[in-house]
């Protein structure tokens, strides 16, 4: 049974429409801005340095996903290796080359298709994350944990903060429904904002409705255990589920302006 939570709250309201690139950004020849900002040995951190530039810089800012093409047009970047948000946490889909999701708040419903720039026999099940190389425009399937260096992260810009007062829905459907929602694979473990113990379902989307790097949450029904999923939408964690039963999922499916 689909519940979905309607909450007030003020939210990032989303009008890309000509938006320029902010001063000291870079951008691409198809109008995509991102910024380098440093280097990280985990996609949780690359992801988590993008929502706090952001937040310094008074901006919307994501760890860039399929956009990362935009880097082939940028110099001096072509030799880097760079995380993206690209991403087979929430289902699985190893080999396969279709049905990856991205970070990019504006589009959850997005999923990686027919001509998406694989590199050669990709992805191979290497991870559940992935990186791009400008060099050659190809992506790769990637560790969420780089085991030989750190990777560059580049944020790409979607718009400035707003005050507007929004409504944001939250459905235990979205973007698909799950069967299963715990995640047993070490490798394949998403990024999560600790654990708010004794919420209530509308405490707990609260929570999440209130961070825009937030996209679903996961509520205990029997002790009101309140786990946040960040950045891209995954399975629980098994470390965090326990046997799982108890656990209910209500994902971020879109921000509505009031």
């Amino acid at each position: 049974m689909c519940l979905i939570l309607h909450i007030a709250t003020l939210l990032l309201a989303v009008e890309l429409g000509g938006t320029a690139c902010p001063a000291n950004f870079n951008e691409s020849q198809s109008g995509v801005c991102v910024t380098h900002v440093g280097v990280s040995k985990t996609f949780c951190e690359a992801a988590k340095k993008c929502e706090k530039n952001g937040k310094s810089l008074g901006l919307n800012l994501f760890l860039v996903g399929r956009d990362a093409t935009a880097l082939a047009q940028i110099s001096p970047y072509g030799r880097s290796v760079v995380w993206t948000g690209v991403n087979q946490l929430l289902i699985t889909r190893n080999t396969e080359g279709d049905g990856w999701y991205d970070t990019n708040p504006k589009t959850p419903t997005y999923t990686t298709g027919t001509g998406f720039p694989w590199g050669a026999t990709q992805p191979e099940g290497n991870g559940p994350v992935t990186v791009y190389i400008p060099s050659n425009n190809k992506f790769y399937d990637h560790p969420a944990i780089s085991q030989l260096a750190n990777l560059d992260v580049f944020c790409q810009y979607i718009d400035e903060p707003s005050n507007t007062v929004s409504v944001a829905n939250f459905t235990t459907n979205f973007p698909v429904r799950l069967t299963d929602l715990v995640q047993t694979n070490s490798r394949f473990l998403g990024c999560f904002l600790g654990v708010v113990r004794k919420s209530t379902k509308l405490e707990c989307a609260m929570r999440c409705a209130s961070n825009s790097a937030c996209r679903s949450v996961y509520i205990n029904i029997v002790d009101g255990r309140c786990v946040l999923v960040m950045y891209a939408d995954s399975l629980l964690a098994w470390d965090i589920a326990g046997s799982g039963n108890d656990w209910r999922r209500f994902a971020k499916a879109d921000v509505l302006k009031n």
